[in-house]
């Protein structure tokens, strides 16, 4: 409880972060903090761990996560498993050749994006997560996981996404809801110098991107596509 009102006074406010509470407190009385719609995500996630022997499901505060040192764990979000996601059908108007890109995933969690995307051939598949616990999880899901894997090279790296150097290349950098307008705004600066010292293609997708300005003001990036789940960003490097 500690941890939830420390993270919340230092991104609010005291002010906002007692209407915050209050809020919450009200909603949850009325019975609207779960939707049928995540009843139904949560079913399909379930499913998924049964058919491919993993366990990518649940939901973590991100205040549970004591494993994460770094003061930046303020601006993380709670771990929530994605939603099942058809990568091919998302990615098949923009023509990517898969065999010479990377994807990576920015807030891993327990890698359930990870396996989804391993159906594709990519040349690479890489997972960043800043809680060593989740990184652990994800790692044993690879190993674990009995679903069509057309990628091999399949990686963790245990570390803050503001600090990740993207790799070279082509590159799908995939992100769902991982952390505030905080992280993202260092993230977008990271991937704007990237480019400049290695122009190429990189499309960005964003589930459920709340904290999308960063991306909207950027001039290396260009929105491509969006839906109300997610939007779709490309170098303009391209």
């Amino acid at each position: 409880m500690v941890r939830v009102i420390e993270r919340s006074v230092k991104k609010r406010g005291v002010a906002r972060t007692i209407v915050h509470s209050v809020v919450a407190v009200v909603k949850r009385a009325l019975g609207r903090h779960e939707s049928e719609f995540a009843a139904s995500d949560a079913a399909e996630g379930r499913a998924f761990d049964a058919q491919f022997g993993v366990s990518t499901g649940g939901e973590i505060a991100q205040t549970e996560l004591d494993d994460v040192a770094d003061v930046s764990w303020i601006h993380g979000s709670a771990y929530v498993a994605s939603s099942k996601i058809d990568l091919a059908a998302l990615l098949a108007p923009f023509g990517l050749g898969y065999e010479d890109a990377t994807f990576v995933d920015l807030g891993a969690g327990k890698g359930r994006v990870l396996l989804m995307a391993a159906a594709l051939p990519f040349t690479a598949i890489v997972g960043v997560e800043y809680s060593s616990a989740l990184a652990a999880c994800a790692r044993d899901n690879v190993r674990r996981y009995t679903g069509p894997k057309l990628c091999e090279s399949i990686t963790v790296e245990t570390m803050d996404a503001a600090h990740y150097r993207l790799p070279s290349g082509p590159m799908v950098l995939f992100m769902y809801h991982p952390f505030d307008e905080t992280i993202m705004k260092r993230v977008v600066a990271s991937a704007e110098a990237s480019l400049r010292d290695d122009p190429r293609r990189v499309l960005v997708v964003y589930f459920k991107p709340v904290h999308r300005a960063p991306w909207d003001a950027s001039r290396s990036f260009v929105l491509r596509h969006q839906t109300e789940l997610y939007a779709v960003y490309e170098s303009r490097s391209a």
